[in-house]
């Protein structure tokens, strides 16, 4: 029996000892990596950051946890940042070389996501705006930590296709099969606080309520209950706006936004707001309008 034992310690002591020293991982070890994902900002021309905790298997590299990431789509019911590839894609190398980052993509990255047709001049523009941001929200995403400087995507397309496998200008819809160079990272994609604030604005302007109210941030402190439909629907007419870049607080989680507003009361007479100060709050997925500011603006234009 001590015979046993003492064979079962020898044996077992230099795989532990293994772990130690090589710095072994079971096959299925994941570790939990805090990384900045960029999706559109509802159907705004823009990106908004999603700050996530995603799971990076040992046998894979953060780029392409990343890149899936990004596929899978904003994290839980989103009523602000929505997904930008069509579903089906799937990522099937992430290669580095150089300072540059080679992705390759499934061909179900080319495809049209649903209801995306091409039949009219404002439809053909609405699928090129989702295209354009789609490979920003990739290069962003990719370059967030300044490890690379591009990235250029590959597309795998079905067998026996003599065309490279870069990414063509038929992705941006346009009949030619010219390859265009890597992408660089695209700041003017991402979404200002003042930008933030002229997308919900001009939901105000369209009378687009409940949109609207999915943007209105309640804090703990103003322990305020939220809007709801029918007092929105009693908002005066907003005419006219202008908005400043906005100003960020030092800790990321808010920011002031100067607003220029003409308002038609019900009454019929008009209010004009001048560098009204608007309190924007950050969540996790992007800017929304505090609640107070809202309420600050209401008040102001009785």
């Amino acid at each position: 029996m001590t015979f046993m034992v003492c064979l079962l310690v020898t044996s077992w002591h230099p795989f532990v000892f293994a772990q130690e020293r090589l710095g072994f991982d079971a096959p299925d070890t994941q570790k939990q990596v805090d990384a900045v994902l960029y999706f559109r900002y509802q159907d705004s021309p823009y990106l908004t950051q999603e700050s996530r905790r995603i799971s990076v298997k040992h046998t894979e590299s953060l780029e392409r946890a990343l890149v899936q990431a990004l596929l899978d789509g904003p994290a839980g019911a989103s009523d602000l940042s929505v997904r930008l590839f069509p579903k089906g894609t799937e990522v099937l190398n992430v290669l580095e070389e150089g300072g540059r980052l080679f992705v390759t993509l499934s061909k179900q990255a080319q495809e049209p996501m649903n209801d995306e047709n091409t039949y009219s001049q404002t439809a053909r523009d609405a699928a090129l705006l989702r295209r354009r941001l789609a490979m920003s929200s990739l290069v962003n995403t990719l370059t967030e930590y300044g490890k690379f400087r591009d990235v250029q995507v590959l597309i795998l397309n079905d067998p026996g296709l003599s065309t490279s496998m870069r990414l063509s200008m038929r992705y941006y819809l346009e009949d030619s099969d010219a390859l265009p160079g890597p992408l660089t990272r695209d700041e003017e994609a991402i979404i200002t606080p003042g930008l933030a604030l002229q997308h919900i604005m001009t939901l105000w302007q369209r009378q687009d309520w409940s949109r609207l109210l999915k943007l209105v941030a309640v804090t703990g402190a103003e322990n305020t209950p939220p809007m709801k439909l029918e007092d929105a629907q009693r908002f005066p007419t907003l005419l006219e706006l202008d908005v400043s870049p906005g100003s960020v607080a030092p800790g990321g989680g808010s920011a002031v936004v100067a607003l220029r507003a003409n308002l038609l009361k019900n009454t019929g007479d008009s209010v004009t707001l001048f560098d009204f100060p608007v309190l924007m709050l950050r969540n996790h997925q992007g800017w929304m309008l505090s609640l107070s500011s809202l309420q600050a603006i209401l008040e102001a234009s009785k």
